[in-house]
């Protein structure tokens, strides 16, 4: 016979499944570091470090390092690799904190139209790039 939840004195409860949702920092830490270019890269570097890595998307920065825009493995298909990173990357994707989860996301995603995430630290210290399919493949992901 199964017995009831009871609560606790520190006021949580025994024996009921909690559902630990997958943050965008813990989606991070599998990724690692992020990709960083300038702007002025050549499309075919952005998209061999991309190749080369676990990750499907770059943040693109200024001589300053402040980020101008994204690139992701999708929007290369079909450019030129010859051209700068800046005439293939996408501007405005919604940037979110590290404890936002994979529902936060998608849902910044749709609401932007956009075809990625930045996570970004409050200090401002860029963690990631989430694509679409980085957050379909996340353990926990529906």
């Amino acid at each position: 016979m199964a017995h009831p939840a009871r609560a606790k004195r520190d006021g949580t409860i025994d024996d009921v499944p909690t559902l630990r949702l997958v943050t965008l920092r813990r989606l991070l830490a599998g990724l690692g570091p992020p990709l960083v270019f300038e702007v002025t890269a050549d499309i075919a570097s952005v998209a061999a470090g991309l190749r080369a890595s676990r990750t499907s998307a770059a943040a693109l920065v200024d001589e300053q390092g402040i980020l101008q825009g994204t690139l992701s493995l999708a929007e290369l298909a079909g450019a030129d690799g010859r051209s700068r990173a800046e005439t293939a990357m996408t501007i405005g994707a919604p940037m979110l904190a590290p404890e936002s989860n994979i529902e936060d996301a998608l849902r910044a995603m749709r609401t932007h139209h956009a075809s990625c995430v930045v996570v970004a630290a409050a200090s401002g210290e860029l963690l990631g790039v989430l694509t679409a399919g980085d957050l379909a493949c996340a353990p926990g992901a529906a």
